[in-house]
């Protein structure tokens, strides 16, 4: 948390989650669900066979498509990333005006993480929690 409390300088490093779970495009579609059902997740970014991020999935994208039996049958390709260094405004503004519920986060072109809506969420909670009254 910022040393003056205000959620305003807060930055994307703050609040993500590091060492987000990644998924190759090619891995089955079942093998995923098992993966987001370990680690208690709704999503994540995929990665090719030489390492690049080349869209996210999520369990959403299951319930859209039928007939499918890769990650790369079902995934976004579209990339909404922001640095860890971004302010978290920047990440919540790329929430609300693409529609999605997390953000990839990147340094330097590589994953370094996730934020997610869930992720701001609990900050204002833990914010209003800790108001005075």
């Amino acid at each position: 948390m910022p040393e003056n409390g205000n959620i305003s300088n807060m930055k994307i490093s703050e609040l993500m989650t590091p060492e987000a779970l990644v998924v190759t495009k090619d891995i089955p579609v079942d093998r995923m669900i098992k993966l987001f059902a370990k680690h208690e997740i709704t999503g994540a970014p995929v990665i090719d066979a030489q390492g690049e991020m080349v869209g996210v999935v999520s369990l959403t994208d299951v319930y859209r498509k039928s007939e499918v039996s890769t990650v790369a049958d079902i995934m976004t390709h579209l990339l909404i990333c922001a640095e860890e260094s971004d302010d978290i405004e920047v990440a919540a503004d790329l929430m609300v005006n693409h529609g999605i519920h997390r953000v990839v986060v990147t340094r330097d072109g590589k994953v370094t993480g996730v934020i997610t809506a869930g992720d701001l969420i609990k900050e204002f909670r833990n914010r209003l929690k800790a108001a005075p009254r």
